[in-house]
């Protein structure tokens, strides 16, 4: 008689990545207290949070689901998705299966975006919700972008603005056969955020944790505290050291403020009764 978990074969998908953390496939094997899910910025694949599941520990308290993109990753020879409407649908599909346990959302840039529609997706089609989200880099949704769109722009200039971001590293910039293979990700990414239209919708019923970096010119002190608007339970700020990507730059203290979230809205909620009803 097998011992594997029915289920198992559901609650693996291409769409996420473990990074060898233990994966919930036995019925010997204890679930994790927390999911945390991480959505990676505009050109970005679940690589970026390798070290996130190494940071959490192996204690199986944490479990880190880093979001692969179709196009990237062990998913590269998959057709790019460039519509926020389809992505969020597909998404929704491919999460259900994961949100047996507790979760939590974090995304940086476009992630964010990303991790915020899905939440709203979640809560229409009457799904569980996400007992935090932490949103990174990311001015709040109803704010009016206030640059010109770049996904459709000829590839020089493309390039050209693509460079004063500050996210790819200038040999990859400047080689133009990574190039062909970057491109047409960071185009679909970008056509995702610029084709976007916001639609306003009651406030979530959750807590949301906003970082910024202090120098990213893009996302003003102002922008990071109008997510407040989409929250009827709590905001909180937090500005860290570095530009538009300090995610990368200030990695250790991004992951210590992920951490602090966690403990103060789930892991430890006693430190925080206004939240613990939610858990």
């Amino acid at each position: 008689m097998s011992m594997m978990d029915p289920s198992a074969d559901k609650k693996r998908s291409a769409w996420f990545v473990n990074f060898g953390a233990k994966q919930t496939n036995s019925a010997l094997t204890k679930p994790p207290t927390l999911r945390l899910f991480c959505f990676p910025f505009a050109g970005g694949s679940a690589a970026i949070y390798k070290d996130w599941a190494k940071f959490f520990g192996a204690d199986n308290e944490v479990e880190v689901c880093a979001v692969q993109l179709p196009g990237r990753g062990a998913r590269m020879n998959e057709p790019l998705i460039d519509n926020s409407d389809l992505l969020i649908a597909q998404l929704l599909t491919e999460i259900t299966p994961l949100l047996d346990v507790p979760y939590v959302f974090f995304g940086h840039s476009m992630g964010a975006h990303v991790a915020w529609e899905l939440t709203r997706a979640l809560r229409e089609a009457k799904r569980p919700q996400p007992k935090l989200l932490i949103v990174s880099g990311r001015a709040a949704p109803q704010v009016k972008r206030k640059y010109d769109p770049i996904h459709d722009l000829p590839e020089a200039e493309f390039i050209r603005e693509i460079g004063k971001l500050k996210g790819t590293p200038e040999e990859v910039l400047r080689n133009p056969e990574l190039m062909e293979i970057v491109s047409p990700i960071l185009r679909a990414d970008f056509k995702i955020i610029e084709t976007w239209q916001y639609r306003s919708q009651t406030p979530l019923r959750m807590p949301i944790v906003a970082l910024r970096g202090e120098r990213d010119k893009g996302v003003n002190q102002a922008a990071n505290s109008a997510w407040q608007e989409q929250t009827s339970i709590e905001l909180i700020e937090r500005e860290l050291p570095g530009g538009h990507f300090f995610i990368v730059a200030a990695q250790q203290l991004v992951l210590a403020e992920v951490k602090n979230a966690l403990n103060q809205f789930i892991l430890k909620p006693k430190i925080n009764p206004r939240v613990t009803a939610l858990i």
